[in-house]
């Protein structure tokens, strides 16, 4: 109101917005305040103002509220109160929505007349009605569950069914009887070593069923199962044995020679003495007088600290999970088979094993190693798979190049990042008869905490939600002050309910911070706060929107970008360093990491006013390390330097120098200011020597498809070039499609870039030709 005499045409010069057709360039939303309208007194004639509806929104939104008029000639009053209307856009909201919004406007409007020292963000939008269906009604989940550790609901359904298959790994497999008397023997072995109530056992066995028999005879022993990687950095190994603390390392002979050497005792399982002894224990249950709230394993995730960080999950959470009834309509009974196929160290495994085994179902062990699109639908088809999960991101890449690999399955629950609707579109007109579920949930929560499912293309929409809250776990909605906030406004989402976690091992603070009391609970109950924008949809249904801190997640593990910065800026040739996620190229779903380093040497640069990006990034401009002067350090180098520390899938796709990182007007990086990574240029050494032969231009042309660039080197490699894991998963199920022999992914992990792909390729190709008898 102070300024609202200056010319429109003026504003309009000095804002110079973005122009679009679809909306106002100026705002969305108005606010209309006209006092005074009173009818016209003329002699022999009276004139009121009448509404005109023109049937069209000026705006997205228009709240239009007209004061009270001044006397009338005859001295007294012509109304009294506030009357309001409110337009909206119809292709935007719904009738429901616009009323629910002039209604608390109106409560707004009443409360701060009633008390006009009311501050605003202390006026509670909620009607009575609606908090308590966002508190209460939505939360209605409790359910009667067995007060029994994960080990004795197992040894239950091995009693009941002990000739069922339990366990399928390749020809191997194991009935209930079998995989319990095998689980029995390990656990009275780790209990003669030293294994008791909560001792940590660390357990670095590949995926198998000897994976299954450990993990299970951890539990009987009463200990706690800590999965490690062997093929993750031994730097990053050595911690988490330091940490976890574990009484034991439970390995093969395959896995033990990449595990850091006395961080604690060892048992082999495949030794050929080890075995005897195992074997010669009895194979009849042990004891179990442990509560449900025993710890049943620790699980670790990248920390914003640097260094990973560990969650306890209890028997009590995980068994929760295991018979949430949401899995009664395809998981109970012999007749599922639940693929595992995920990293043991993803707690997404946790699903994997314990769903099928206290279910009475099977799980069927994926081959060892990396699977391709092609290898993955063969073992979904021969071993008639009836559900599995998976990364969003391999979700993505299975509906862009083999929707039709989950013909005959019953569920695939796509996790760990957002679903894209137009991948679960194609998948259910691919594949009818499946349903899609979207599974949300940090591993603070045990796995999975909300699911929404769809079972027909036309009921996706525009977004896929995650859901509704599981049995026993109640979501709230809440602002900055914990106070649900209204549908359709996002908040952060806290967890509560039987599936939280214990907390962090050994972190008290960290738990502490993370972990807050519950005030919609009972007495001592506590609430996890996810980090996650979300908001409540008018059906009752969560739907993402964004992060409320820096943690992505790639592949649907969950990364802090702090961690990787960390490891960078130990490198002696990085002064600092900030890590961001972008989207894949190439429409290959998921995210890759980007990193941005300022190299030590480089002084610091006075920014521009209001945190504005430094102009220039760089001696040549933001680019890849690649493009640097002599000296500077290399990506190659870089790439080499975090993978002594940080598991793959951690390590940046792409490297860009900066002469400074651009901060806010606080001090932090800006983030959002931080540029694309260039691709290569032509002329430069990586883009020189284009595609000789018809190998290398098809190798090419698949790779500038997959990366969305226009021209590829022969010498470029995947990596640098912007390639991910799941990009890899596309080039060699497309690379199969122009009937190039199919490798394994393995292959392609060694030899990187154009040239080298397509000798292998040639050379696979001869050999083939040679055993056939056919000439080249």
């Amino acid at each position: 109101y102070d300024h609202q005499d200056v010319p429109f045409e003026r504003l309009v010069e000095a804002l110079n917005p973005e122009r679009s057709t679809a909306y106002h360039p100026l705002f969305q939303v108005a606010f209309f305040w006209q006092s005074g309208m009173a009818g016209l007194d003329l002699p022999g004639l009276r004139a009121v103002p009448e509404p005109v509806v023109t049937g069209t929104a000026k705006f997205d939104l228009l709240f239009q509220v007209e004061g009270p008029s001044g006397p009338d000639s005859s001295g007294g009053q012509r109304g009294h109160g506030l009357r309001g209307l409110v337009e909206y856009a119809t292709d935007l909201f719904d009738r429901g929505t616009a009323e629910a919004l002039a209604a608390r406007f109106v409560r707004l409007v009443g409360e701060l007349a009633a008390d006009p020292r009311l501050r605003l963000d202390a006026v509670d939008a909620l009607a009575p009605a609606e908090r308590d269906r966002l508190l209460r009604v939505v939360n209605d989940t409790a359910v009667d569950t067995p007060q029994m550790t994960v080990s004795a609901l197992f040894e239950q359904r091995a009693m009941a069914a002990p000739d069922t298959l339990a366990v399928v790994s390749g020809a191997q497999s194991l009935t209930y009887r079998e995989l319990n008397e095998r689980a029995n023997r390990l656990a009275r072995e780790l209990v003669r070593r030293g294994v008791g109530a909560e001792s940590a056992v660390a357990v670095a066995v590949p995926r198998s069923a000897e994976y299954v028999v450990a993990v299970l005879a951890v539990l009987k022993s009463g200990g706690a199962y800590v999965p490690l990687a062997h093929d993750h950095p031994a730097q990053r190994l050595e911690f988490m044995l330091r940490d976890a603390s574990p009484a034991l390392l439970l390995t093969t002979s395959e896995a033990a020679a990449a595990m850091p050497q006395g961080a604690c005792p060892r048992l082999v399982v495949d030794d050929p003495d080890t075995a005897a002894a195992v074997s010669a224990q009895p194979g009849d249950d042990l004891p179990d007088a442990g509560s449900p709230d025993r710890l049943a394993y620790v699980i670790y995730t990248s920390g914003s600290t640097g260094v990973p960080k560990g969650t306890g999950v209890s028997h009590r959470a995980l068994a929760d999970l295991a018979v949430d009834r949401r899995w009664r309509g395809g998981i109970d009974g012999p007749t599922a088979r639940v693929l595992m196929h995920s990293a043991t160290t993803f707690d997404i495994s946790g699903y994997e094993m314990w769903v099928p085994l206290l279910n009475g179902g099977r799980i069927v062990v994926a081959p060892p190693g990396k699977l391709d699109v092609d290898a993955l639908a063969t073992v979904i088809a021969e071993q008639r798979v009836t559900a599995l999960t998976m990364s969003a991101g391999l979700f993505s890449v299975i509906a862009d190049e083999r929707p039709d690999s989950f013909a005959g399955v019953r569920e695939v629950l796509p996790c760990g990042e957002l679903v894209p609707a137009e991948a679960v579109t194609r998948i259910l007109r691919a594949c009818p008869g499946v349903t899609v579920t979207n599974a949300y949930g940090p591993t603070e929560a045990t796995v999975f905490a909300t699911t929404h499912s769809v079972t027909a293309a036309a009921r996706v929409g525009t977004a896929f939600p995650v859901g509704r809250p599981m049995d026993n776990t109640r979501a709230y909605v809440l602002d900055a002050r914990l106070r649900p906030v209204p549908p359709g406004v996002e908040g952060e989402l806290y967890l509560a309910g039987s599936g939280l976690a214990r907390g962090y091992a050994h972190r008290p603070g960290l738990t502490a911070a993370r972990f807050v009391a519950c005030p919609f609970g009972g007495t001592g109950e506590r609430m996890y706060r996810t980090g996650d924008v979300v908001v409540w949809t008018k059906d009752g249904e969560l739907v993402f929107k964004a992060r409320a801190d820096d943690q992505v997640k790639i592949r649907g593990f969950r990364v802090e970008p702090g961690e990787v910065e960390s490891a960078l800026v130990a490198h002696p040739a990085v002064a600092r360093a900030a890590v961001i996620a972008r989207p894949s190229p190439g429409g290959t779903g998921g995210q890759q990491l980007i990193a941005y380093v300022v190299p030590a040497g480089v002084p610091d640069r006075p920014e521009g006013p209001g945190g504005a990006a430094p102009s220039g990034t760089g001696p040549s401009g933001a680019g890849p390390l690649a493009e640097r002067p002599a000296g500077a350090v290399g990506p190659e180098e870089l790439r080499g330097h975090l993978a002594r520390s940080l598991p793959e899938y951690m390590v940046p796709s792409a490297f860009v120098e900066l002469d400074a990182l651009p901060l806010t007007r606080h001090g932090k990086v800006d983030r959002h200011a931080l540029p694309s990574p260039r691709s290569p240029e032509v002329g430069s050494p990586a883009a020189l020597v284009r595609p000789r032969t018809a190998t290398e231009r098809a190798v090419a042309a698949i790779w500038a498809d997959l990366l969305d660039r226009d021209e590829i080197g022969v010498h470029e490699k995947f990596f640098e070039a912007g390639g991910t894991s799941l990009s890899l998963l596309a080039l060699s199920s497309r690379l199969a499609e122009l009937g190039l022999k199919r490798l394994p992914l393995s292959a392609y992990f060694e030899h990187t870039s154009v040239e080298a792909m397509a000798r292998l390729l040639d050379a696979t190709a001869r050999e083939t030709a040679d055993e056939l008898g056919y000439e080249l």
